[in-house]
Formats: structure tokens, sequence, C-alpha cells
């Protein structure tokens, strides 16, 4: 009876040794921030503010200067951001090595994704984490879903019949509920992320290019993220929240 009691008493330290070495490690990373060792003109496109205090670079210096209100600054940074990001996505599919593909011009999750990052800069949904994470689950679940259900490219032309019909409302279905766990699992829920989900699954032409609709939405994702570092940036507002991980401190 010692024994087994000793035996317990030995796996419950274990236990709180690893889950100490694990909130440790949590810990850690939490609080990692390379951005101070950085030079000045790049760790403030990266989010970083000294001491908390934030000026516009000096072409928007007459937004001090004129005491504009921050709101007011958001405002503008949001619509003009949102045109901007729009059209560069656009001429991208248009005009890169993308153009090739049976994609569309813009498509509606760029969007969604382009209202949070440029108006609700500071939720834990635009972060860079819940961004890439997001927008890499939910592709990857859509295609993985495809190629294995949908595996004909000419069943995609006959979506009228009852049996190839079943299969496109499954497959969409089952890659958003699918992406909703992975995120909420891994704690970077990302709402755009279930558009992408889905039109990957049930739009024709998205769903022939195959794997290239990774690449894609990835590139997106990019291009988006550097549009809301860099704006998000020059002002007297900073963008992200975090990167990885909240810190504690």
């Amino acid at each position: 009876m010692t024994h087994e009691v000793q035996d317990q008493l030995e796996n419950q330290t274990e236990k709180i040794e690893t889950l100490g070495r694990y909130s440790t490690l949590v810990a850690s990373i939490q609080n990692l921030d390379i951005r101070p060792t950085l030079p000045p003109w790049i760790s403030r496109f990266l989010g970083y503010s000294k001491n908390g205090e934030r000026h516009p670079i000096w072409l928007l210096r007459w937004l001090d200067v004129l005491k504009i209100p921050i709101c007011v600054e958001e405002f503008l940074s949001a619509c003009f951001c949102t045109f901007a990001a729009l059209a560069c996505l656009s001429q991208v599919n248009l005009h890169s090595a993308l153009s090739h593909l049976p994609i569309p011009v813009i498509y509606g999750p760029a969007g969604a994704t382009a209202i949070l990052l440029f108006t609700l800069p500071h939720s834990p949904a635009s972060t860079p984490r819940s961004l890439l994470l997001g927008h890499l689950s939910a592709s990857s679940i859509s295609t993985i879903l495809t190629q294995t259900i949908l595996t004909f490219p000419e069943e995609l032309q006959l979506s009228n019949q009852h049996n190839i019909a079943t299969k496109i409302w499954l497959c969409s279905c089952a890659s958003l509920t699918i992406s909703l766990a992975f995120q909420i699992a891994t704690n970077s829920v990302h709402p755009p992320g279930g558009a992408i989900a889905l039109v990957g699954t049930s739009t024709p032409g998205l769903v022939k290019i195959g794997w290239a609709y990774i690449g894609w939405v990835m590139s997106e994702a990019f291009i988006l993220l550097a549009f809301a570092l860099f704006f998000g940036n020059i002002g007297r507002r900073t963008y992200p929240l975090y990167w990885w991980l909240p810190s504690k401190t």
C-alpha cells in the first residue's frame, strides 16, 4: 500500500513538473520580442512602439499639427487601404503568373479579410497568426477534401445531377466544420477562413486548380498582411495587437 501511494505521488510530481515546463515555454514564447533590437525603420512596421508612444511618419505629421481625431484617421486609413489592397489583388490575379488559372479577379473572402484587417486591426482575429493559420488551414482542408471526394474534373460539369450535388454540399459542410474545429483548437479563429473553405469546395473554377488553390489563397493573405503592416503603422496607431501569442507583460 505504501508503494502504491509513493508511486502516485511520483506520478503527480512528474505531471506538475511537466506542466511547469510547458507553462515556462508558453510564457517565454509570449514574451519573446526581437523588435526592440531591430532598426526603428523596420521595427515600426512590425507594430513596435517604444514606451507605447506612437507618432506618424514625417509625411503625416500634419495629423499631430492639426490635431486630427484618431477616429478620422482610422476612417480614412480603412477606406484607402481597402481600395488599394483590393486593387492590388486584382492586378496580381490579372497580370501575374496566376493569371492563367481559372480564378476570379477578386474573390469574396478577400473583402472580408480586408474589412477585418483595416477596420478591426486590434482584434485577435486580425493578428498575423490568425490570418495566416486561418487562410492556410481553410484552403488546405478544402483542397484535400475536393481532391479526395471530387476526383474527376468532368464531374464539375454535371453539378446539377443529384449525386454530384450531394458530393459538393458534403465537401462544403465538412470543409467548413473541420476548418472551424482547427481554428478553435489552435485559438486562431479567423472568420474569412470559413468563406475560404466554402468557396474552395463549391466554386468549379477553384476546385479545378487543385493544389494551386492553397498557393493562391496564401499569396492573397500575404499581400493583405503587407498592406496592414505598412499602412497600419505609418500613422498614430499600431498593427498588430500581437504576432503569435499575447504578451503577459
